[in-house]
């Protein structure tokens, strides 16, 4: 939904069987940015949320559903007009009951923005028959 419009993946690199680094851009001229706020555009955190969401699914190369945030840490603003490349780091474990439990940084060279551990399910996959909930 918002990769190719708000976000724009520079490279996607794999660093181990379950590390990734994206290297991405904000489009400044986004529509959101009318909103949030005009003439001082702040990335939604919201937007970094479903980045995170986007980006495991073309990584894993499924559809995924958020089912819990264990943290979400919005550690300092990120301006558009400023941060011309940044980084996600994503690190993945499957669990034995089909968990994608998730931990996620968007940072740039010196600077860490945004923190996140969540568990994500298979699109559809019914939670009811998961041994336990996370």
């Amino acid at each position: 939904m918002l990769t190719g419009s708000l976000f724009n993946i520079i490279q996607n690199a794999k660093k181990t069987e379950s590390e990734y680094n994206i290297s991405f851009s904000c489009n400044p001229n986004h529509p959101i940015f009318e909103g949030h706020f005009p003439g001082e555009p702040i990335l939604p955190g919201v937007c970094m949320v479903q980045f995170v969401r986007e980006s495991l699914e073309i990584i894993l190369n499924q559809k995924l559903n958020l089912n819990s945030a264990k943290t979400i840490k919005f550690i300092h603003i990120i301006d558009p007009r400023k941060e011309q490349i940044l980084i996600l780091e994503i690190k993945t474990n499957k669990t034995v009951d089909g968990l994608i439990e998730t931990k996620a940084i968007i940072k740039n060279e010196t600077t860490v923005f945004f923190q996140m551990r969540g568990v994500y399910t298979l699109n559809g996959h019914n939670l009811r028959f998961l041994n336990k909930w996370h």
